[in-house]
């Protein structure tokens, strides 16, 4: 696979933040959502407040897509947590590197919610770089 194979989407904004100091789903219980741009710290968009903090955004499914493999790239966060994809979990996010996951379908619109917790008070953390959807193209 090269290069030229992969169709980069930056879901660079606009976001959503919301902290509270449970780490739980549903998100309905996450009451005050405000609009950020990323790049964007836990700790700028809080105020310093710990507990949990859920970014998310949403994004439509990209047209024509036909035998391409598609992937989602999240930049390291420096502290731990969960992706979800319209409510479904994709995995955890773990800290210093970024994380790729599969996505078997896209819905026509989608929800991004990505979940952190656990961060350390004396490194930034959040989501320093924008999240990228991949399309891999195997033809």
């Amino acid at each position: 696979m090269t290069d030229s194979n992969v169709h980069r989407i930056r879901l660079a904004g606009p976001w959503e933040f919301s902290g509270v100091f449970e780490p739980v789903f549903p998100l309905h219980i996450c009451e005050e959502w405000r609009r950020i741009k990323l790049p964007a710290t836990w700790q700028e968009c809080s105020e310093g407040e710990s507990g949990c903090a859920f970014f998310r955004r949403s994004f439509n499914k990209p047209t024509n897509l036909t035998n391409e493999t598609i992937r989602l790239v999240i930049p390291a966060t420096r502290c731990t947590g969960e992706v979800r994809l319209n409510e479904e979990v994709l995995g955890a996010v773990t800290g210093d590197e970024p994380q790729q996951f599969l996505i078997a379908e896209l819905q026509p619109r989608n929800l991004l919610t990505i979940r952190l917790y656990g961060r350390m008070e004396d490194q930034p953390a959040g989501l320093s770089t924008p999240v990228v959807l991949e399309l891999v193209d195997h033809e």
